[in-house]
């Protein structure tokens, strides 16, 4: 991914006409060739578009470990509620 967005990057700061810039769909596609990749022409348009351009993807979950004691009221109230239904 890191290949495909710093040559996306420097592609769309050469100016028109230059014989090394390239599209933003053609990129990707010459990096999984190259790579053996599988990284979406979509996916690295929009991490370019929202600025997020060499930084890691959005984890999912929580970025730390819950307290036990936070996790047993949790499951306590899920029990409780699945009883209730």
């Amino acid at each position: 991914m890191e290949v495909a967005i710093t040559r996306i990057v420097t592609s769309r700061i050469l100016k028109k006409g230059h014989p090394k810039k390239s599209s933003n769909v053609l990129i990707p596609k010459l990096v999984n060739h190259n790579y053996d990749t599988n990284i979406a022409t979509k996916t690295a348009s929009m991490m370019i578009r929202d600025t997020r351009a060499l930084m890691s993807p959005k984890t999912r979950g929580p970025s730390k470990n819950i307290p036990p004691q936070v996790w047993n009221l949790l499951k306590g109230a899920f029990v409780s509620f699945i009883k209730l239904q």
